[in-house]
């Protein structure tokens, strides 16, 4: 009987064991993907790459920005205002299972930076495919 009980604890922390490693995993790999989606996204706003963008924003953000993502001066005046721009991810957190808000600030120049803070949803964009991060939301922190 005694070694039933161990048996069954030892079998019991290995599947918590399992279970929380999966979990780590599935956590490192979401942000990791959100992360990628960002870098992708600010680095277009510095190249004025608009194709980028638009495949890195979704949903009402992607409406809004749709009349100057087909503008043909908005790669020009995107290289203007971000030529010597840098950034840094300050943040982020996640607010469900396919949510994450990352805050990041982007440097404009030596005296100029601004901080936002962008939502990312994970939805699935074509029936059947894989879900992918997407920005939906970027709004303006004060400092």
């Amino acid at each position: 009987m005694k070694r039933m009980l161990i048996l069954s604890f030892a079998a019991i922390m290995t599947f918590v064991s399992i279970s929380y490693a999966n979990s780590q995993y599935f956590v490192a790999n979401e942000q990791t993907d959100a992360i990628a989606v960002v870098k992708a996204y600010l680095n277009a706003l510095i190249e004025g790459d608009t194709e980028t963008i638009r495949e890195s924003i979704g949903g009402y953000l992607l409406e809004k920005r749709k009349k100057l993502l087909d503008n043909p001066g908005y790669p020009s005046f995107l290289m203007d205002v971000y030529k010597d721009a840098s950034f840094k991810i300050l943040n982020y957190k996640f607010l469900k299972k396919d949510s994450i808000q990352i805050d990041v600030r982007i440097d404009l120049n030596e005296k100029e930076s601004r901080r936002i803070k962008l939502l990312l949803i994970k939805k699935a964009l074509i029936p059947n495919s894989s879900p992918q991060f997407r920005i939906y939301s970027e709004t303006e922190m004060t400092n």
